[in-house]
């Protein structure tokens, strides 16, 4: 599958699941696990809250046919 197929399914489970980084870009990296090629889209975000700011990040893992196999969010 193309890299930006991959990008856009990651965008997608982002905007569904988490729809204040609806707007965000992520930036890519590679990992291998287990012997797979794992694309990992990594979505930043920080929000002003009252006492300070609050930073967001959602990591979305991407195995070679597009499917979503692992995503993790910060608190």
């Amino acid at each position: 599958m193309r890299q930006a197929n991959k990008r856009q399914r990651a965008k997608r489970y982002v905007s569904r699941h988490f729809p204040a980084l609806r707007d965000v870009e992520p930036v890519h990296s590679t990992r291998s696990h287990k012997g797979t090629k794992l694309d990992v889209y990594t979505f930043k975000k920080e929000f002003s809250v009252e006492g300070g700011t609050l930073v967001r990040v959602v990591r979305v893992s991407v195995d070679a046919e597009g499917k979503i196999a692992k995503a993790v969010s910060s608190r």
